[in-house]
């Protein structure tokens, strides 16, 4: 069967005497019989009516003299017999005499296969691309490029979707990290640059100071090895940050609160606890939960130690 669809079949259509000699093969695609004479009415009625207005195009430029005599065109032809469709590729060349068409030979071959997986394909991409657009999500794919000792000194920018323009306020697509914004931690191509020479996935939680706003984000290599893209899949987790801190916070108080009787007490430890509270919030909370923040200095989601009494 796949050897019968790829075969060849040859043409050869006499333009002075509008007579068409077909091979078995194209007989067969026509549904015409072996010794039926064919020419070229027989020929544009089995074409689909949708494709008889190009293929003519294509035929009237194979015979106009001031052209280069080639011929190609792509068409659905309705079989006589048991009136099945299928895609054939038409191709030919044109010879003159005297300025004027006298025969076309050519080739026409079955492309039904190859029309059905282009389509299924484009099928494909459409249902990826709703998806891609639909998601809450944000999607990045972009490319880590190495220096000469294998070590990752920029990304670039290939692809973003709608949540990922909402969350980070920009398109970035064939952009590069730098020219986005210089202040992005080093920890970015890091990450991004071991993902892509391992093929080995991450999931991290990472703080973006020029988005001010905490990710959760998942990456994970796309392609073989040769290639460098990846796929970056993320949320804006900031919230959930700011409300694990104020959680924090709450617990630290209720144990300080714990140590005292005096109402007094109780009441000016509450003022100094929330005073220095709001200004770690406003000012501190970012860089205090960013990886490599000092445990000595602060744990992620708590108030530093002078914001404690």
């Amino acid at each position: 069967m796949a050897t019968s669809a790829s075969k060849l079949g040859i043409h050869e259509y006499n333009v002075p005497q509008n007579t068409i000699q077909w091979d078995a093969r194209v007989r067969e695609l026509w549904g015409i019989g072996p010794d039926e004479p064919v020419n070229y009415e027989i020929f544009m009625a089995g074409l689909h009516p949708d494709d008889r207005s190009a293929t003519q195009s294509a035929v009237d430029k194979a015979l106009d003299p001031s052209q280069n005599g080639f011929y190609e065109a792509e068409f659905r032809v309705i079989n006589r017999i048991d009136g099945k469709e299928c895609w054939v590729l038409a191709q030919g060349q044109t010879w003159f005499e005297d300025n004027k068409p006298m025969k076309l030979l050519g080739t026409v071959q079955d492309i039904t296969e190859r029309i059905r997986i282009k389509e299924a394909l484009r099928e494909s991409e459409a249902k990826y691309r709703t998806l891609f657009n639909s998601i809450d999500e944000g999607y990045f794919l972009v490319e880590v490029v190495f220096n000469s000792e294998n070590q990752p000194t920029d990304i670039l920018y290939l692809d973003a979707n709608p949540s990922a323009i909402r969350m980070v306020g920009q398109d970035s697509a064939g952009r590069k990290l730098p020219k986005i914004d210089l202040n992005y931690e080093p920890y970015w191509y890091e990450v991004l640059g071991r993902v892509a020479r391992t093929g080995v996935s991450e999931r991290l939680e990472r703080y973006a100071e020029p988005d001010k706003k905490w990710y959760d984000f998942y990456v994970f290599k796309v392609g073989d090895y040769q290639n460098r893209p990846v796929a970056v899949v993320f949320q804006d987790i900031t919230e959930r940050k700011q409300r694990e801190a104020n959680l924090a916070f709450l617990s630290e108080i209720t144990e300080t609160l714990s140590q005292f009787s005096g109402v007094g007490e109780i009441i000016l430890t509450i003022s100094a606890k929330i005073g220095a509270f709001s200004k770690f919030l406003i000012a501190s909370l970012p860089t205090l939960m960013s990886p490599g923040t000092s445990p000595s200095s602060s744990t992620p989601g708590m108030p530093p130690k002078e914001c404690r009494i």
